[in-house]
């Protein structure tokens, strides 16, 4: 790594590795953010990556491959969201192609993944067929017992998401803590499932 970097996070799939860090300044602060892939001690990919501020570090989360074409996708964390100091987080998803990866991208920005949320939203996500879906789910009545449901699914082509369909719905659980609105708190994909640094507040 260079002599400047700092606060990394990093994660291997296969023989690649993926790495999130920041160039540091005199006060050992970050001062801009970098990403980096390597195959062994080869450098594949090392620019800048647009996101942090001084009181939210990115960092890499996860390895799938989420649309299923043999190589490595990778989850980033981005941003994270002030909210009743709930854990609550966007990522980026650079999608693997070839030697390279490149953000997920629709309407011609990276699409943001939230996941996490407050007592009364849920933000997720689920890899399906190839296919990636986000999920969120809204608090309908006082007790937290009927949310408003939706589910948005994108088709992968290299790094092009494309809108496959939206669909809206009610659940109606006994609880809070009923395990069927936890997919709406969390990301899964192929095994691997990963929440924002806890479990769902409580309301």
């Amino acid at each position: 790594m260079p002599a400047d970097a700092g606060c990394v996070t990093s994660i291997a799939a296969g023989d690649q590795r993926l790495y999130v860090y920041a160039q540091t300044g005199s006060d050992d602060l970050p001062k801009s953010w970098r990403i980096r892939l390597v195959t062994g001690q080869r450098v594949l990919v090392d620019r800048p990556l647009h996101a942090g501020n001084v009181t939210s570090y990115p960092r890499v989360i996860a390895a799938t491959d989420v649309d299923q074409d043999g190589d490595a996708d990778w989850w980033v964390k981005v941003r994270d969201y002030t909210s009743h100091g709930a854990p609550w987080a966007g990522m980026n998803l650079f999608v693997g192609i070839d030697d390279s990866i490149a953000p997920l991208r629709y309407q011609g920005s990276p699409l943001v993944i939230d996941f996490g949320g407050i007592s009364r939203r849920g933000n997720g996500a689920a890899c399906l067929d190839g296919d990636l879906v986000l999920l969120q789910a809204d608090a309908q009545n006082r007790l937290n017992t009927k949310w408003a449901i939706s589910q948005v699914r994108f088709s992968i082509s290299r790094a092009r998401a494309k809108l496959v369909r939206r669909t809206r719905g009610t659940l109606v659980i006994h609880g809070y803590n009923d395990p069927d609105l936890d997919p709406y708190y969390e990301v899964r994909c192929y095994g691997t499932n990963f929440s924002v640094f806890a479990p769902r507040p409580s309301p």
